[in-house]
Order: C-alpha cells, then structure tokens, then sequence
C-alpha cells in the first residue's frame, strides 16, 4: 500500500510526471438481484457508502511528456465497502475541463497538452451505494526553465505555506497559474473574490523568495514578505488541516 501522500503530487515516470482516469468497470457476478429470494431476503440490508481514498490532496502536476494517462491517475484511487470488501478494481474516471460549465465529460483528454481538469473518481458497491472523490489534474506548459528554481515548498513567519511546481503555485488549497514577467519576477492572477492583489514572486541572491502584494481588504498598501524553504512535511500537515476544516465547515452547511 503505498504510503498516503496529501500533497500535490509530481509523479517522476521517467522524465515525466502523471495522473490517470476512467475505465469501464466489471460488474459483480453475485448481486442481490441475481440471488433466489429466499437466499435474497436472508442477506443484511447495505446502506453503508463504500469508502474511496485518493493517495494525494488535491493537486496532480502531469509534464506534457512520456506515458501519462487516465489509468495513471486511477491507481492512486483505493475503494473499500463494509460488504464487498475491496472494490478499487469498480473505480471508474470521469474528466471534466475545468471552467466547462456544462460538467459535461470530455472525450479528448490529452495529458500531452497543457490545460487543467476535473479528475472525479466514482465507484459503487454491489448494493448501488455510490461514492466519489476528486482531484485537479493540471498538465504544465513546456518550456519551464523561468520557475525551475522556484520550485518547493516555501512558508513565511506566519507558518502561511506555499508549493510551487512548474508555472503553478498552490497557496491555501488553490492551484494558480504563475506569470513571468520583463524583470525577471513571477506574478500570478487573483479572483475576483481574493483580498490580496498585485501578487509577485522574486528570487533573491540569499535563496529567499520576496514575496510581494496589495492588500486591499485591510489597509490598501503594498506589503512584502520573505519565504524561506519549508518541507514536504509541513505542506502535508497544513493541507490535511485545511481539508479537515473544509469538511467541517460542509458538515454545518448541509
């Protein structure tokens, strides 16, 4: 069983990274269904969801190169049911574009092209109980050289922590797309909802990175920061916090 990694995973396949998707999934041979009625009526009544785990957070950084696909993503999924036991081998894939609205799902993915997708898992256990998870998986442009020594993970003195792999950084569970700029600094785009703004990246000669914004929320100025590399460690545990208090929050929302 392969050790659970929560943070956004660069899978190294020779020269590349991956994640992988949908299959068509066996269906059981036993079923409720296919039982006489007495044997039928005789089995305990399964209401309970299987479980499905995903080895990683959140993120899935895939290199445009080598032998990345779907059922590279799927073999970081794990399924299990009260009942039927292990059931990872039902797992089916299901990517979406992401900013596709329609949540249609897409035909054409292709992890040798650049562009982001929503990963869904899904399984059901032979009862019919279903159960999903999900992932961002975010094929990086080629032509990296620019955010090479960026890369890693980097916190400030508040313990805020930030991972950057190709041209994207992850800061506070979001995947955003960095910018290099005329001189030589990083800059990425906020949402509409963000606080901060005018966000810029610049390695300094000690091995530091100043880390740059505006924010608007509090006072309006410019404030400046500096990141010092942190470790794989400290992203898994801030990510898994982060995620446990995501799901709390849910839990009062329903």
């Amino acid at each position: 069983m392969m050790k659970k990694r929560l943070l956004p995973l660069l899978l190294l396949l020779g020269g590349l990274a991956a994640c992988t998707g949908p299959q068509s999934a066996p269906v059981p041979s036993t079923t409720v269904e296919s039982l006489p009625p007495t044997a039928a009526s005789q089995l305990p009544l399964d209401s309970d969801p299987p479980v499905l785990s995903v080895d990683f957070y959140r993120s899935c950084y895939i290199f445009p190169s080598g032998e990345a696909n779907l059922e590279t993503l799927k073999s970081f999924a794990t399924a299990s049911d009260v009942q039927d036991g292990d059931i990872s081998d039902l797992i089916q894939t299901v990517p979406t574009r992401k900013g596709d609205l329609s949540g249609q799902p897409t035909e054409d993915f292709d992890a040798q092209v650049p562009g982001e997708y929503l990963i869904t898992f899904v399984v059901a256990d032979a009862a019919g109980n279903k159960a999903s998870n999900y992932i961002d998986a975010i094929i990086l442009e080629p032509g990296l050289d620019a955010f090479v020594p960026y890369g890693g993970v980097w916190s400030d003195d508040l313990g805020n922590l930030f991972f950057i792999q190709g041209n994207y950084i992850d800061y506070g569970g979001e995947a955003t797309r960095l910018l290099p700029n005329a001189d030589g600094t990083l800059s990425w785009e906020d949402s509409s909802l963000s606080l901060v703004e005018d966000r810029t990246l610049s390695l300094q000669a000690d091995g530091t990175i100043r880390y740059q914004y505006t924010d608007r929320f509090v006072d309006g100025q410019l404030h400046s920061v500096l990141l010092h590399p942190s470790t794989v460690e400290a992203f898994d545990a801030k990510a898994a916090e982060d995620h446990r208090r995501q799901a709390e929050a849910m839990e009062t929302w329903e």
